[in-house]
């Protein structure tokens, strides 16, 4: 997965007898600068765009695409393949096969970066 910076990632803390909800980010997700995902489920490569709000216990179906911007209401299902934007976020239409090839080739890019920056550390003794 893809999380960039100033993104913040959280959970929902169990408290007064009510159970903690995790936040899952799938596998090759992508979570863009400023979004904030708090106590949601990201299914597989779905891409949460810049400044974008995910609230407690949405859940995002396999390849959909979250706006720049947009809020998602606690407890919000996107089905795969969907595209949502506003406030409040809602469908306005289908994730093409262009525009799902387009983002597979940033997630390899992104995937490829951080294995070449990884080889490239060397650990310096002190």
């Amino acid at each position: 997965s893809n999380v960039q910076d100033r993104a913040v990632i959280h959970v929902r803390a169990a408290m007064a007898g009510r159970p903690g909800v995790p936040t899952v980010l799938g596998p090759n997700s992508h979570v863009s600068h400023g979004a904030v995902i708090h106590a949601a489920t990201l299914h597989t490569h779905a891409l949460v765009g810049i400044g974008a709000i995910v609230q407690d216990r949405c859940v995002l179906g396999d390849d959909c695409i979250i706006g720049a911007g947009a809020v998602l209401l606690e407890g919000t299902e996107v089905p795969p393949r969907k595209i949502v934007v506003g406030v409040p976020g809602k469908v306005i239409g289908e994730v093409t096969d262009a525009q799902r090839e387009f983002w597979l080739l940033g997630t390899r890019m992104y995937q490829e970066l951080a294995a070449r920056s990884l080889a490239g550390l060397r650990r310096i003794e002190g």
